[in-house]
């Protein structure tokens, strides 16, 4: 008997402790994870990460490293691990439109533009779902009017849309295939894919383009498409800008002129001609407009229309007057950053040339390279200027190295 008793006593006490353990398990288990109540009934099981002025970010039960994001407005309460509780929003709220008017609703669910309700009054349209426009609601009354939320428009950022008017809003998130923007005060975002985004400009003026990047889904094998942004630039402070531009130059070259008048600005060859040779000193102005083609924002290659150039040559005490009105040629521009680029540019066409108290037709040419900063560009490079008068036997062979100062507008 007294074995019997001790057995019965050992077994309950095995049993209860047992019970004990598991009674504690259980609840360390169902307190391991916050608790995310949603003001439609809804709950997400996770782990809260940040609990911000508009939105609350968690990782949601099962995921790895994905951080969700959730506005407050649809938030009734958070039970956290340790058993602590905060409370948001109740289901319950007075909707205040524009015009004045007011819906007594119980809100389903907020939206990046629109809220999701029913009507708490009457009884016969209680259970209908309605929908009214961001645009159309002042702000929204909760918790029995403790909770005042505006629900203003957002005009800080823009983003430039393939398919559809330019989105305005605020932009909160970049994601690697989407960017999150807010339209209204307090309302959750919206996801604007980037394949569908040309270019975003910011508060401060700066702007972001975008272009289209093909890569290849791993997990359904199928070819997709999505844009990759570049740097954000200042207005003014684009690499690549069509525009016009004007230049100051100052160099020095080497001279050939043959001259019919003998002893003129040289030594005499011939009887009836002399040549001159030597080194001259080389000022001009020039001006003209770049016109790049295409949208890449790495190089760009276009035209380069010389519109008008005068040059001054000094050789031993000497001048030689040049102009070169309209010349066309080709330049290309590569970004190295933000304003700052590389261009290179040929240029080739007509020179009028005063030469010895004649003129003189011919044809001038111009390869250079130039970096260009903000709107300041500086440059060099080879010039050549060629002309005769057949008729009294003037000609002249003129090439400079000169370097440049100038503005890109």
């Amino acid at each position: 008997m007294k074995v019997l008793l001790k057995l019965c006593m050992f077994d309950f006490k095995s049993v209860k402790r047992f019970v004990l353990f598991l009674g504690l398990f259980s609840g360390q288990f169902s307190f391991s994870q916050d608790v995310i109540i949603k003001i439609n009934g809804d709950s997400i099981s996770g782990e809260v990460k940040e609990v911000g002025l508009v939105d609350l970010l968690y990782k949601a039960s099962g995921s790895k490293d994905n951080v969700e994001r959730i506005n407050l407005l649809n938030v009734r309460q958070v039970v956290y691990n340790n058993g602590h509780v905060d409370n948001f929003f109740t289901p319950e709220a007075l909707i205040i439109k524009s015009n004045g008017d007011s819906i007594p609703a119980i809100i389903r669910e907020f939206r990046a533009h629109e809220i999701i309700y029913k009507y708490k009054k009457p009884e016969t349209t209680k259970g209908v779902l309605r929908r009214i426009g961001l645009y159309r609601v002042e702000k929204v009354i909760f918790n029995k009017g403790e909770k005042h939320i505006s629900l203003d428009k957002i005009n800080t950022d823009q983003i430039i849309s393939n398919e559809t008017r330019p989105i305005s809003g605020e932009i909160v998130e970049f994601k690697k295939y989407d960017i999150l923007i807010r339209r209204y005060e307090h309302a959750p975002v919206e996801e604007i894919p980037i394949y569908n985004v040309k270019e975003v400009i910011y508060e401060d003026g700066t702007s972001q383009a975008f272009n289209s990047i093909e890569y290849l889904d791993e997990k359904t094998g199928d070819v997709r498409y999505f844009r990759n942004g570049s740097d954000r630039v200042k207005p003014g402070d684009e690499a690549i800008t069509s525009g016009p531009y004007a230049d100051f130059l100052i160099g020095v070259g080497h001279f050939i002129g043959v001259d019919k008048s003998e002893g003129v600005y040289g030594y005499s060859v011939s009887d009836n001609f002399t040549e001159v040779r030597g080194v001259s000193l080389h000022f001009g102005i020039q001006a003209g407009a770049k016109f790049y083609f295409g949208k890449n924002e790495q190089y760009r290659t276009g035209l380069d229309v010389h519109l008008f150039g005068a040059n001054a040559y000094l050789i031993n005490g000497h001048e030689v007057f040049s102009l070169t009105p309209v010349n066309l040629g080709v330049t290309h521009a590569r970004k190295i950053k933000n304003g700052f680029s590389f261009e290179s540019s040929l240029v080739v066409g007509y020179a009028a040339i005063l030469y010895n108290g004649f003129y003189l037709h011919g044809g001038a040419y111009r390869a250079g390279v130039k970096f260009q900063y903000s709107r300041l560009v500086i440059g060099g490079g080879i010039n050549g200027i060629y002309g005769k008068k057949s008729s009294v036997g003037h000609k002249q062979d003129h090439k400079t190295i000169s370097c440049s100062i100038g503005v890109k507008l």
